[in-house]
């Protein structure tokens, strides 16, 4: 596992648990923080840190 997945983990579950405790539904919440997760995760696999890694 590398940074990128961890970070897209932690924000599937704060935006997961966020949308469900403002009244989101089940399904619906998971779907979105599904999608936001990996969009994190692909900006930090391929450019955020693929960045660092060429600046070095």
């Amino acid at each position: 596992m590398n940074k990128s997945f961890y970070i897209a983990f932690t924000a599937w579950m704060v935006f997961t648990l966020a949308l469900m405790l403002i009244g989101v539904y089940f399904t619906t919440a998971i779907f979105t923080g599904t999608v936001v997760a990996a969009l994190i995760y692909v900006f930090f696999n391929n450019y955020f840190f693929a960045n660092k890694k060429t600046a070095s």
